[in-house]
C-alpha cells in the first residue's frame, strides 16, 4: 500500500499524493529564501510514481494550490501542470483548504470533490468533518486524509535536532483506521507529530498517543506515547 522511500500509496489502481503545495517558491523568496521553480520536478516525479506503479488513476489529497488567493501567472503554472498530468493518467482532484475554484483551472474531464471513496477507503483533505451520509457507510475501514505534514523529531545525544517525514496510521473513537500522508512536496516541511497537535477535525478523532509511526522507508518506530 505505501510506496517504499515515497509520500505516496497505491490502493487499488490508484496513485495517491497529498499536499503538493505548487507556488510554494514564492512565498519562501518573500521570506529571503531563494529556490527555483520546482513544478517541473514535482511533475517528473509524479510520471515517474504513475509509469512504476502502473496506477491507472492519479488521486491528489488536497492542497494542491500553495496560495488560497492565486495570481494569474501562478493560476497559469497550475493549469498547465494539472492539465499535462491529465494527458498520462486519469486525474482526481480532492480539494484542500487552499484549492478554493482550482476547478477553474482544470479540464471539465477533470474530476474536482471533496471526498472519494475506493473499496474500503473514504479519502479526503482532511480539513472538515465528513459528512454524515458518508461516515454511516459501513464498508468504509479506512480514511485517508493528508492535511497535517506529519514528521517525527529525533534528537541525538549532542542536542542536534532533525526531523523526518513519517507515515501516521491511528484508529478514531468510531474504530476505522485512519492514515495521515506526509506531503508529497518537500519544500512544505513537516510538522513533528511527537512534538505538535494534529490539525483537522478527523485527526483530532485519533486516539494519536497509540497511533504507530512509520517512516518512508518502511522502519517501524513505534507509538506516538514513546516518542514523546
Amino acid at each position: 500500500m505505501f510506496i517504499r522511500n515515497e509520500p505516496a500509496m497505491k490502493i487499488g489502481h490508484s496513485l495517491v499524493i497529498s499536499d503538493l503545495h505548487i507556488g510554494i517558491e514564492d512565498e519562501l523568496s518573500k521570506n529571503g529564501i531563494k529556490i527555483s521553480d520546482q513544478t517541473k520536478a514535482l511533475l517528473k516525479r509524479i510520471c515517474f510514481l504513475i509509469r512504476e506503479t502502473k496506477a491507472r488513476e492519479t488521486i491528489i489529497l488536497g492542497d494542491i494550490k500553495n496560495s488560497i488567493f492565486t495570481t494569474k501567472i501562478e493560476n497559469k503554472k497550475i493549469s498547465e501542470f494539472l492539465n499535462s498530468l491529465k494527458k498520462i493518467t486519469n486525474l482526481v482532484l480532492v480539494k484542500g483548504n487552499h484549492d478554493g475554484l482550482i476547478e477553474n483551472l482544470v479540464k471539465k474531464d477533470v474530476d474536482v470533490c471533496s471526498f472519494v471513496i475506493r473499496g474500503s477507503y473514504l479519502l479526503t483533505h482532511g480539513h472538515r468533518k465528513i459528512p454524515k451520509n458518508l461516515k454511516e457507510k459501513n464498508e468504509i475501514k479506512t480514511i485517508v486524509i493528508g492535511h497535517n505534514h506529519p514528521g517525527i523529531c529525533f534528537k541525538d545525544r549532542y542536542g542536534i535536532v532533525s526531523t523526518e517525514p513519517c507515515w501516521v496510521v491511528g484508529t478514531e473513537k468510531e474504530k476505522r483506521q485512519v492514515i495521515i500522508m506526509p506531503a508529497f512536496n518537500p519544500l512544505v516541511g513537516e510538522t513533528a507529530i511527537n512534538r505538535h497537535d494534529v490539525m483537522g477535525p478527523i485527526a483530532k478523532n485519533i486516539d494519536i498517543e497509540n497511533a504507530r509511526i512509520y517512516l518512508l522507508d518502511g522502519t517501524y518506530l513505534g507509538h506516538v506515547k514513546t516518542l514523546r
